[in-house]
């Protein structure tokens, strides 16, 4: 293995993979929040349209019901004479006509200015009128104000919630008395059903000056509400609107919705409980959650399960780096030994008493096997060799041994090969430099040997050794150990070499190598 294919320090997986969970969890929480929001605001929204319509609809009833009181009260001004105390014969059964269309319970009575009742048509009807109605008296009832509508009151007979809605009767042009319609609370109820505003929802019937008028569900006393926001705010600037708001009455926090009756001194309201206009998205997102706990369950066991894994591959990768680097580490020291080895003998060869050219030829053949080992150490590749680099310290390794008029050119591509190719090649270039070195230059002062290596094809080089002798053509049967070196080695090789003489000698041999880079 190469150095260079040892793992590079990044950032470890495991961390990669909680940061993308992390990503994936805000991406879902935020789409959750998202929806809920949205889904909020469409809530509101929608019960915001929904108080507003019923705000409509009580008003368009309460403008029915002031409508048909006033009717009434004109009715039973018509029959009486012109002395209040008396009724015309059939004025029983004209009221009772009126009033079979009018709401049950409602009752039309007759006082005098007094205010004492002198006819009803409600069975143990009170002898007081609009005193009840927070001190009102008849002669209150002016030309400014000839009719009214009273607060909420508690019918001294039967007990019960009503409102009043009264009118001044004048006979000659001065009071007479007052006609007085009693409208039991109890009408709103119909209404509030129909409406189906759902639980703590409520209706509402309030004079222009604060006070409650009616309300479902009803309240034992009235409440002023001139110092409420709707009349210190929001009627001021509309007469219809939606806020929200924490009830006066019972505390509870509701959408409100607020118009004023035309023709008449009302405002009708009709609201929504918060909590009941959010019950929807309650259940939406009970529901929703029910769907993304086990999601983010999931997600958060896969994140450890797959962080586990991630962490052990760390630590395998992280051993195996360093075993790698352990192995690279005994490999330098390998070959830097074998080198020294090979030294060793080179040196020990000299000292034999052999003759100097064997001597040479041997030496010079151990140099080229240990410059294989120092090309390997010093560049970390163990199973290729950059083909460049070992034929240049080749060669200087040679020239350092050779006569000093002897030139080296080189022209050297970049190539790799395999490890078991280099060692033949790098000696056969060795035995074809000795060979030109010792015999393409008798007798000559100067000579040159040109060294030129390319890439032939995607996965084959050529080599290629000339010197400018006088050229030497072999026949193939030479017996010298150069020679026979040679032809051992290019069997090795593929055995796809060639001479020729071309202004001197042209050694080329061909063999499998693929293009590479330098290592500097």
């Amino acid at each position: 293995m190469e150095a260079s294919t040892l793992p590079r320090k990044r950032l470890p997986a495991a961390w990669a993979v909680l940061a993308v969970a992390l990503a994936l969890l805000f991406v879902l929480v935020s789409a959750v929040a998202l929806l809920a929001w949205n889904s909020y605001q469409d809530a509101i929204e929608r019960s915001r349209a929904r108080v507003l319509t019923a705000t409509q609809v009580v008003s368009t009833h309460v403008e029915w019901l002031t409508t048909t009181s006033l009717l009434l009260m004109e009715e039973m001004d018509h029959v009486v004479g012109s002395d209040i105390n008396t009724l015309r014969p059939d004025a029983e059964a004209e009221l009772a006509l009126h009033l079979r269309h009018m709401p049950p319970g409602v009752s039309v009575s007759l006082a005098d200015p007094s205010g004492r009742v002198v006819y009803s048509t409600a069975e143990g009807a009170a002898t007081s009128g609009l005193g009840e109605a927070y001190g009102l008296t008849v002669a209150q009832l002016t030309h400014d104000r000839p009719w009214y509508v009273s607060a909420m009151v508690k019918d001294p007979g039967s007990g019960e919630r009503v409102f009043l809605i009264a009118q001044r009767v004048e006979r000659g042009g001065t009071l007479a008395g007052e006609v007085i319609v009693r409208i039991p609370v109890e009408v709103m109820s119909g209404v509030w059903r129909s409406l189906e505003l759902g639980p703590g929802s409520t209706i509402g019937l309030l004079r222009d000056d604060g006070w409650q008028v009616a309300r479902h569900p009803p309240v034992d006393t009235p409440s002023n509400l001139a110092n409420y926001v709707l009349f210190t705010d929001y009627l001021k600037k509309n007469a219809s609107g939606v806020y929200d708001a924490i009830s006066p009455v019972d505390g509870e926090t509701r959408i409100v919705g607020f118009r004023k009756v035309a023709n008449a001194p009302l405002v009708v309201i009709a609201s929504i409980s918060r909590d009941f206009a959010m019950l929807r998205l309650r259940e939406q997102m009970g529901q929703l959650a029910l769907f993304l706990l086990p999601v983010i369950a999931g997600l958060v066991v896969l994140s450890v399960w797959v962080i586990r894994l991630l962490t052990r591959d760390e630590q395998m990768r992280a051993s195996l780096a360093a075993a790698v680097e352990r192995n690279n580490l005994l490999m330098r020291e390998i070959h830097h030994r074998t080198k020294n080895n090979l030294q060793s003998v080179a040196s020990l060869l000299k000292l034999q008493p052999i003759g100097d050219e064997a001597k040479a030829a041997m030496t010079s053949r151990i140099a080229a096997m240990s410059a294989l080992h120092e090309q390997a150490y010093r560049s970390d590749q163990y199973s290729e060799v950059n083909l460049r680099d070992y034929l240049l310290t080749l060669i200087d390794t040679i020239r350092r041994s050779n006569p000093d008029h002897i030139d080296f050119e080189t022209d050297l591509a970049e190539a790799s090969v395999d490890r078991d190719l280099a060692q033949p090649l790098g000696l056969i270039a060795n035995e074809v430099i000795s060979n030109a070195v010792k015999h393409a230059f008798p007798g000559r002062d100067h000579g040159t040997i040109t060294m030129t290596l390319a890439m032939i094809g995607s996965d084959r080089a050529q080599l290629v050794i000339a010197d400018d002798g006088p050229g030497f053509t072999p026949t193939g049967k030479e017996s010298g150990m150069g020679s026979r070196l040679i032809r051992a080695f290019a069997q090795q090789l593929g055995n796809d070499y060639s001479y020729a003489r071309e202004n001197g000698t042209r050694f080329a041999i061909r063999f499998p190598a693929t293009p590479g880079a330098s290592d500097t």
